[in-house]
């Protein structure tokens, strides 16, 4: 039986081996942890809200796939009262803009826009007016 051409492998192969599936794994340890606190956080209260306005367009980007579990996460977190996740991904793509977070603090909106514009989302955060604003 004849070897492979390319027998013995490389110097360092092993290695790069190695390398390619820690960082794969850290990867897969980073995004589970993205999708467990988009699950169990309790959002802070503030005077943000934090709207789906669309999704984009698949580019082939694989943190596109993560859209829909970021969102059927966030539905089950009872601290936001949401519908199912795939009727926020439905509704945001075929009818329009959809209202995931209400009176949340700016720290915490600005981290769930992020994390979903990461995976492909258009986010909108607005500032509710304080108290005696707009009133005259």
């Amino acid at each position: 039986m004849d070897r492979p051409p390319y027998w013995p492998p490389p110097p360092g192969w092993q290695a790069k081996v190695d390398r390619e599936a820690a960082e794969r794994a850290a990867t897969e340890r980073a995004n589970e942890e993205k999708l467990r606190i988009m699950r169990e956080e309790s959002p802070p209260e503030g005077i943000y809200t934090v709207t789906l306005t669309s999704i984009r367009n698949a580019t082939g980007d694989p943190a596109e796939e993560w859209l829909p579990d970021l969102l059927l996460n966030l539905a089950q977190n009872p601290a936001l009262d949401l519908p199912d996740g795939q009727v926020i991904f439905d509704r945001a793509a075929h009818i329009g803009p959809q209202t995931l977070a209400t009176g949340v603090s700016e720290e915490y909106a600005i981290r769930l826009k992020k994390t979903l514009e990461w995976a492909g989302a258009t986010v909108k955060i607005t500032e509710a007016p304080a108290l005696g604003e707009g009133s005259a």
